[in-house]
């Protein structure tokens, strides 16, 4: 399979920093805030912005606190009869399996394309932590209709998948519609089979 990437901009996590010179990120609440809309609404992200751990630390600790703010609220206007732990349980594990799968598929078809060495770890953490960003709808969602958990946590970790998916192989381009085309089914394959033999399996 031949490949090639398109004209653009390297990613700040590949340029080579020298001892004179470093760029420093700036870590603004309204980067934060752009990506996690710009996420929540399915739509990429800026990788250039990503080369230190701090962003990701900042944005799964919001995430976090929504997170248990949102529980914190189910418990003061919802009956406590349904099981909480439960969707808890089932929403974790689809997403831990949705990660895992995400980075490993994104790994695999980064090899494939011959572009691993281009996706700085950072990058890698940040876009996995930006898919958990349906997580706190999930939950809202399986505490007030428990009958539909299972169906609400596979919607969200086909989410999930999409976004990294999305997120880590977005700038290439196929010498020939025929490259193109079996790759595209490759990883349709690959995800269909994720998310309707492996997924089920492992979390519910």
């Amino acid at each position: 399979m031949v490949v090639q990437s398109k004209n653009v901009t390297p990613r700040r996590s590949s340029i080579s920093l020298s001892n004179n010179s470093q760029i420093k990120e700036d870590v603004r609440v309204s980067d934060l805030f752009n990506d996690y809309l710009k996420t929540f609404a399915v739509h990429r992200i800026n990788m250039l912005k990503i080369n230190t751990i701090i962003k990701p630390i900042i944005f799964f600790s919001s995430l976090f606190g929504m997170s248990m703010f949102g529980m914190f609220c189910i418990k003061e206007v919802v009956s406590k009869n349904l099981n909480l732990i439960n969707v808890i349980i089932k929403t974790i594990s689809s997403v831990i399996v949705c990660i895992l799968f995400g980075c490993g598929t994104g790994i695999f078809f980064k090899w494939l394309l011959e572009k691993s060495r281009d996706t700085h770890t950072g990058s890698y953490i940040y876009v996995c932590l930006l898919s958990l960003i349906y997580s706190p709808v999930t939950l809202l969602l399986s505490w007030f209709f428990p009958q539909a958990s299972n169906i609400i946590n596979f919607v969200n970790a086909m989410f999930s998948t999409f976004i990294i998916e999305y997120n880590l192989i977005y700038d290439y381009q196929f010498l020939d519609s025929r490259s193109s085309f079996v790759f595209r089914i490759l990883e349709l394959i690959i995800i269909w089979i994720f998310l309707l033999v492996i997924l089920p399996s492992i979390a519910y």
